[in-house]
Order: C-alpha cells, then sequence, then structure tokens
C-alpha cells in the first residue's frame, strides 16, 4: 500500500517538474525571440552612411515643408523613431526636449520620424502639442524611412555624425543616459552600439 502512495506521489512530482521545464522553456524562447527582434533594429547600419531620406514636417498649419537627414550632416544628429500610441515613446519624449534645449546651440540636432500614424496625422500632431515638442518631426509616410533603418520597433533612437551612424539604442532611454551618450559622442569618445532597454521595445510586428 505505501508504495503504491509513493509511486502516485512520485509521479505527480515528476509530472510538475515536467511542467516547470515547460514554462520556464516557453518563457526563454520568448525572451530569446524578443531580443532577437531588439538586435536586429537598426544593427546592421552602425558605422556605416546613414540612409538618406526627404520627408515632410510634422505640422499643423497647410503650409508644406520637407527636411532632409543632408540638413544636419555638420551636426551630431539624435534621430528618434517614434509613434503617438507608444508608451515607452510618451516616457522619453520630454527629456528629448529637454536634452534639444541644452544643446541646439553646441552642435546637436534632433530629429522625429513619426511612424504609423500617417493614416491619422492629427495624432501626431496632438503628440508635439501635449509634450510642447519644438525640435523637427517628420512623417515616414510610406514606412520606407523605417525599412531603410532596419526598425523593427519602436521606440529606437539612432546616433549620427557626418552622415555615418555611430550607434543606436534601442527602447525608451532616459534622460540622464541620452544626456551621457551625446557628452561622450561630442568628446569622441563612446560606442553605443548595443545600448538597449529590452522591456520597453515595442515590436511593429
Amino acid at each position: 500500500m505505501n508504495s503504491n502512495k509513493n509511486l502516485t506521489k512520485s509521479i505527480l512530482i515528476l509530472l510538475i517538474g515536467v511542467i516547470i521545464l515547460g514554462f520556464t522553456s516557453l518563457l526563454a524562447i520568448g525572451l530569446s525571440n524578443k531580443t532577437s527582434a531588439t538586435g536586429r533594429s537598426g544593427a546592421v547600419l552602425i558605422g556605416k552612411e546613414a540612409p538618406r531620406f526627404i520627408a515632410p514636417i510634422i505640422d499643423s498649419s497647410e503650409k508644406k515643408a520637407f527636411v532632409s537627414i543632408n540638413d544636419f550632416s555638420e551636426n551630431v544628429l539624435v534621430l528618434n523613431f517614434w509613434a503617438s500610441w507608444c508608451p515607452p515613446c510618451r516616457d522619453e519624449t520630454p527629456g528629448f526636449q529637454r536634452l534639444y534645449k541644452k544643446y541646439k546651440n553646441k552642435g546637436v540636432s534632433f530629429l522625429g520620424i513619426n511612424i504609423q500614424d500617417g493614416s491619422s496625422p492629427v495624432d501626431a500632431i496632438n503628440y508635439i502639442n501635449e509634450f510642447s515638442v519644438t525640435y523637427p518631426n517628420v512623417y515616414d509616410t510610406d514606412g520606407s524611412i523605417t525599412v531603410d533603418y532596419g526598425v523593427t520597433g519602436i521606440p529606437v533612437t539612432f546616433f549620427v555624425f557626418d552622415n555615418k551612424i555611430l550607434g543606436r539604442w534601442v527602447g525608451s532611454i532616459s534622460e540622464s543616459k541620452l544626456d551621457k551618450i551625446i557628452e561622450e559622442i561630442l568628446r569622441n569618445d563612446i560606442n553605443v552600439e548595443f545600448g538597449e532597454n529590452i522591456e520597453s521595445f515595442r515590436s511593429l510586428n
């Protein structure tokens, strides 16, 4: 009788172990996929020439205006991909605005690339007004800029100088970290190739 109880107990323990192992494996696969998506986002462009583009400025007025990445070739360019529906983008935008004001006369430019709001531009305009953003932002109207930069999710921030991509940060970036990176770039003393915040990365897939 005792042997049957012991056998039943052993089987239950084994089943629980199998369930836990299966759950752990699925979790590991999920995290691996998320990390892979993060790692792919623009990684192949680091050290290469920044893809060229011309895009319309987000503006609530009727005037038509466009921005080219070539307009920023003499400055360090902080190039940020975002969308109005992206919570991590909302977290980092106030810091971007403050640092834009800090560095705008120190050889650093900021440019926002809005994606997936093209069908409802009012959302992008409201977003910019909500955070009182004064640095230029443009629409990626057909998704070509997103594709050219290999962006697989948002937010993603590229650091460009002399039309060359120095590195990129995937996921939201804190104001203090962004400030540190900019300072180090200005001192020519940084490699930002692998910067990331996986938990705040929103895949576009």
